[in-house]
């Protein structure tokens, strides 16, 4: 009798045990996993507000944390140990950083004392700012900068007068700055349908140290480097067989393999997806988060010429099943921009 029920007893913790097991795959196949991930986002809706908060992926709840109007295209940042809102904004032909307190319920908002320099695009780290500036107005030269909030000091990259800082991306665990660089002069004398190396580049925190990790002729939009430096994930829009395609890519960057992970055709659900941009890395690098449309988004807004815009989600996708999951999304908005924290 008693070794029945001891066999019971351990078929119970069996069954218990799997079904733990299959919850915590679950959760990590969609991008929810033991951690607790909180990701920044800013959306806009067909009435140009700007929308800003933070997505809890364990507790599947947002919070927004600020609104503004918005026409133009613009950076952000939230800073929560200090619960500050940074943005980037045009004003008057130059872009300049805004930071909001979010604990004063008053309009508070006041400009990053950058003295000439601009700043469209940006990251926060501890208490200093990377953005992107101009080095030379007349020929589009831009470079980076690096402003420490605290102290008030700043100081730029000096770059070669014939580079272009398309974006960047800094990794926050091993304190690199990753960029998308492009020359200028080859932009101006590459003619359709050829398109200019696309070059990624790395750099420590102060600007010194660079080197090329990758170069492509592809042009290259978005871009993430995990942790250990080996592998890149971006999208990138090359030309197929005469056609266009924008698709997202993994680089082993030990032994050059490239793969194309997603692209416009690919199948979500019951329907594809038509747009793919902006991979990046989650922070177990399992997968990696991306935004998207589908051939069932909805439209949000739709000119008198046709064109058509419509509204966007927050999706996983785990590298080991190739599954794909959607996060977060807004049925009348479309998200610009979300920075994994």
């Amino acid at each position: 009798m008693k070794k029945k029920i001891f066999i019971y007893i351990l078929i119970f913790i069996v069954i218990s045990f799997s079904i733990l097991i299959v919850i915590f795959s679950s959760k990590i196949a969609s991008g929810k996993n033991e951690n607790n991930i909180k990701i920044s986002v800013m959306y806009t809706n067909k009435d140009y507000i700007a929308n800003y908060g933070i997505y809890d992926l364990k507790k599947n709840d947002f919070k927004k944390v600020y609104s503004r109007k918005n026409e133009c295209f613009s950076d952000f940042s939230i800073d929560q140990k200090h619960n500050i809102l940074y943005y980037s904004n045009l004003i008057e032909k130059k872009y300049n950083i805004y930071k909001v307190d979010l604990t004063n319920k008053k309009d508070n908002t006041e400009r990053v004392a950058f003295n000439n320099c601009s700043g469209d695009m940006f990251d926060l780290y501890d208490n200093t700012l990377i953005f992107r500036t101009l080095q030379n107005v007349n020929n589009k030269n831009y470079t980076l900068g690096v402003f420490d909030i605290v102290n008030q000091d700043i100081r730029t990259f000096k770059n070669d007068a014939d580079l272009q800082i398309y974006k960047f991306y800094y990794n926050k665990v091993n304190n690199k700055i990753y960029t998308i660089e492009r020359s200028i002069s080859e932009m101006a004398s590459t003619k359709s349908p050829n398109i200019p190396s696309n070059k990624v580049a790395e750099y420590d925190k102060s600007g010194e140290n660079k080197k090329q990790i990758y170069s492509a002729n592809k042009f290259i939009d978005n871009i993430s480097v995990n942790n250990n430096a080996d592998k890149l994930l971006f999208d990138a829009t090359d030309i197929v067989n005469k056609k266009t395609i924008h698709s997202i890519y993994l680089i082993d960057l030990k032994n050059k393999c490239e793969k194309v992970i997603l692209k416009p055709g690919d199948k979500f659900e019951n329907t594809k997806f038509n747009i793919i941009k902006s991979p990046q890395f989650s922070p177990d690098e399992k997968g990696f988060y991306f935004l998207g449309s589908t051939l069932n988004s909805n439209i949000i807004d739709q000119s008198n010429k046709g064109n058509t815009v419509t509204s966007n989600a927050l999706y996983y996708y785990e590298f080991s099943t190739s599954k794909i999951s959607k996060i977060f999304e807004v049925d009348d908005a479309i998200i610009n921009i979300f920075k994994v924290n």
